[in-house]
């Protein structure tokens, strides 16, 4: 029992994760981010096909990839196989260094 409720809960995970991948596509490069278009950009990152940027974890990385002749930056979960959001072109997960003098 508790097995298929931690089935479900992954799955619901996922498709929180997809909805707000699509909404960042639409609202910082304009993309409809269809099933298929998905499936592309996680092929690119898999056949190192996307230039790594930045690793932030074991599961967790930034990469550009290329869509209809433009670059786009990608933060991809390998664990889940899944583009976990779009980030502006200049936009890094790392936190700039405060410097203290």
């Amino acid at each position: 029992m508790r097995h298929c409720k931690l089935r479900k809960r992954g799955r619901a995970k996922e498709r929180t994760l997809k909805q707000h991948a699509r909404r960042r596509a639409s609202e910082r490069y304009g993309l409809s981010l269809t099933d298929q278009l998905h499936t592309e950009i996680v092929k690119q990152i898999q056949t190192s096909k996307s230039q790594l940027i930045e690793k932030q974890s074991n599961r967790i990385s930034v990469h550009d990839v290329i869509v209809n002749d433009e670059t786009i930056r990608v933060v991809y979960d390998r664990d889940r196989k899944l583009i976990v959001t779009f980030l502006y072109k200049d936009e890094s997960l790392s936190f700039p260094t405060l410097v203290i003098r």
